[in-house]
């Protein structure tokens, strides 16, 4: 998220207007989403109180909420590359990645500046503990 922010969720919002958008069509049209409901568990056929316009997009966002999974892989496997032509077009800059020796410099200075912490609170309190003001 820190690499591709907004974009990310950009992308995201995008394929999922997408595709319920496609359900809701396809629901329209006659394909059998019930049928591909009720093969995964799903029974639709509850909602037939509903009026027909309302029942089609109940139908399209069940359909739309099954498939969520495949939406959100599809979202991270393409951000990088929707990042990439963003970046050629000039519409964004990409922080550049940290390499693994910057990683591994940055863990090492958050490491030793915690056991320094902890050090010196372990003092204090012993400190404390052999002048006899116990915690």
């Amino acid at each position: 998220m820190k690499h591709y922010g907004f974009l990310a969720i950009g992308t995201y919002i995008i394929l999922d207007i997408i595709s319920l958008t496609g359900f809701y069509v396809l629901v329209k049209s006659g394909v059998d989403v019930e049928g591909l409901l009720e093969s995964k568990g799903i029974h639709v056929k509850e909602i037939s109180w509903l009026p027909e316009g309302s029942s089609t997009f109940v139908i399209a966002l069940t359909a739309h909420k099954l498939f969520s999974p495949l939406r959100i892989f599809l979202s991270l496997a393409i951000i990088p590359s929707v990042a990439k032509i963003f970046q050629k077009l000039g519409l964004i800059k990409l922080a550049p990645k940290p390499t693994l020796r910057e990683v591994r410099e940055n863990v090492k200075k958050k490491l030793s500046a915690n056991s320094l912490r902890a050090k010196e609170l372990y003092l204090k309190r012993w400190k404390k503990h052999r002048r006899g003001k116990h915690l």
